[in-house]
């Protein structure tokens, strides 16, 4: 349930999000194909959300959506924290991904 209300934000992030920030792109040894990947971030809704979108493309087809993530949390930050923001995808969780979908067992 909670992400499926954050689907709402992610046109806007997707049309207000001036830079990209974050950028992969690796090789999927199953598919034979490179995999690309970009995070957007951006401040969107009526309640100023930090919100994170991150796309896909396989090899050269189309650009698609993979996930969405709401950042901020409701608690005010403590002002002399930097917010820490972890690479939470990498190539590994995209074959754990691929390898759930076909039924396969991840790693065959």
């Amino acid at each position: 349930m909670y992400k499926l209300r954050l689907l709402p934000l992610v046109i806007p992030v997707i049309r207000n999000s001036i830079k990209i920030s974050q950028y992969k792109k690796c090789f999927v040894k199953d598919l034979g194909k490179e995999a690309e990947f970009w995070t957007l971030t951006q401040i969107v809704g009526k309640q100023k959300t930090l919100t994170k979108v991150i796309l896909r493309r396989i090899g050269t087809g189309n650009i698609t959506f993979l996930s969405v993530m709401k950042i901020q949390n409701k608690k005010k930050p403590d002002k002399n924290k930097k917010p820490l923001f972890k690479e939470w995808f990498s190539c590994a969780y995209f074959r754990l991904i691929e390898s759930l979908s076909r039924d396969k067992p991840f790693g065959s």
